[in-house]
């Protein structure tokens, strides 16, 4: 008869295309089968050694490839035994209790309930594999396992001597390369240490990393409509990088314009797009995440800002709280990308405040129009969010409102004065992207007024409404 059979052993099978020779003595051959000549069987064995038997002293030849193992069965009718498969049948199997005797017992397909291996079996992944890791799970065999052994290597030249140790039927395999082929088996050991014959064999591939993204992304200008865009290599931890994604937003819909290999490219028609983004992509198709960079088609903006000023010091003795509306002109990426220059003006008001406590001279009200350069410096956290620090110099005229007191006529006396001050302010500003040319900036400072001998100090907030063009 032929059919599947098992090979019980201590160490890790190797197992090569062999015929099967059962001999009535009990012993099994294994070996290539060179001729069947007058019933005499020439057989090269495993150790290349040529054999001569007589088929008179054969039970059976299996020609299939064979392991020959120790199974658990349960028949129908609730008795179970442990014994070899030697032997299988469309009706039936056969079986020995000692694999090297001849004695064999044959049992009806029909009376067989469950055959269960002595080694773990059904090796698989559990799950999606990791750029470094896999999970694994196999079925346990029937009797009670000490340990498995988990062995794996990455090419099938290599033997298996690799292993990891765990006591359940499934592991978590760590520490694993990326992108790489991995060959695995898992075995058993019993409480006497003996170690079974091994799963079935899997093989994985570790995922793949993608590449960085592309660095250092920057658009210049070398026309009215043209642009050139760069940026610095990308690198891949587990492969090479073989080209780079070039995506437009036209309509704020993403587009993919190009696939290059340099780290530059012109882009035309800059007033058809809002955005350019690069990737970077490996031999393996993966794709980096993006780097991009808005585009504007002009440097310049024009901001009207509503602001709140708090004095301090002795300028909050004069007066109260004021608000004011303050115009601003700007060029940006002056000198280099980030830097930006401008001219602001507009006006403050300040309500009044008692000046002496003797109420004889009293400050009605407090009318200032500053006018200032300003430098900033252009700090990008996102495509769409930035921090900008920036300084302002410059001048302010004032016209302050007082009432004096007369004695004489028991009335106060309407006054007025001008001066021009030097003024300085330091601002932080939250800059917000709301569109191409629409932005929206909250602002927090502190400046001062330097009059003749005096400092008047205040802090300011405000809100920004601009538009580049």
């Amino acid at each position: 008869m032929m059919g599947i059979m098992f090979t019980l052993l201590v160490n890790i099978p190797v197992t090569g295309s062999a015929e099967y020779v059962f001999k009535k003595d009990g012993s099994i051959i294994e070996g290539v089968i060179q001729n069947e000549i007058n019933y005499v069987i020439t057989l090269k064995d495993s150790k290349n050694k040529i054999l001569k038997i007589h088929k008179n002293d054969v039970i059976r030849i299996l020609y299939t490839e064979q392991d020959l193992r120790q199974v658990f069965v349960q028949k129908i009718d609730g008795n179970e035994f442990v014994a070899y498969l030697v032997d299988e049948g469309r009706e039936e199997y056969i079986f020995r209790y000692e694999l090297y005797k001849p004695q064999e017992f044959i049992i009806p397909r029909k009376d067989i309930h469950t055959i269960k291996t002595r080694n773990p079996s059904a090796l698989k992944v559990d799950g999606e594999i990791g750029t470094g890791s896999a999970d694994l799970k196999w079925s346990p065999p029937y009797y009670k396992v000490k340990k498995y052994k988990v062995y794996y290597k990455k090419s099938l030249k290599e033997k298996y001597e690799k292993f990891l140790t765990c006591n359940e039927s499934h592991i978590e395999l760590n520490n694993l390369q990326s992108n790489t082929n991995y060959y695995i088996i898992v075995t058993s050991l019993d409480e006497a240490d003996v170690e079974s014959i091994p799963t079935n064999e899997i093989s994985i591939i570790t995922a793949n990393i993608s590449p960085e993204s592309p660095g250092n992304i920057s658009l210049k200008k070398i026309s009215l409509s043209d642009a050139e865009i760069k940026w610095s290599p990308s690198a891949d931890p587990d492969g090479r990088v073989v080209k780079y994604k070039i995506y437009i937003y036209e309509e704020s819909k993403r587009k993919l314009l190009a696939e290059i290999k340099k780290t530059e490219v012109i882009l035309k028609n800059l007033s058809k797009y809002e955005m350019v983004e690069v990737t970077a992509v490996d031999d393996h198709d993966s794709e980096s995440l993006p780097a991009g960079v808005r585009i504007f088609l002009g440097n310049r903006i024009i901001s009207i800002s509503s602001e709140a000023i708090y004095p301090m010091g002795k300028f909050a003795e004069l007066t109260n709280p004021g608000y004011g509306v303050t115009l601003y002109l700007s060029e940006r990426e002056v000198y280099t990308e980030d830097f930006e220059f401008g001219v602001e003006t507009g006006f403050y008001y300040f309500p009044g405040k008692n000046f002496k406590n003797n109420d004889e001279t009293i400050v009605d009200s407090i009318l200032c129009m500053p006018l200032h350069l300003v430098t900033g410096y252009h700090m990008p956290l996102t495509d769409y969010f930035s921090v900008v620090p920036s300084v302002m110099i410059g001048a302010a005229y004032f016209n302050v409102q007082y009432s004096t007191w007369s004695s004489s006529i028991s009335a106060f006396n309407n006054n007025t004065t001008h001066s021009f001050d030097l003024s300085a302010k330091c601002m932080i500003s939250l800059e917000f992207l709301v569109s191409q040319n629409f932005l929206v900036s909250l602002t927090g400072g502190l400046g001062t007024f330097i009059e003749k001998g005096n400092n008047f100090y205040y802090s300011s907030a405000k809100i920004d409404f601009g538009y580049r063009f």
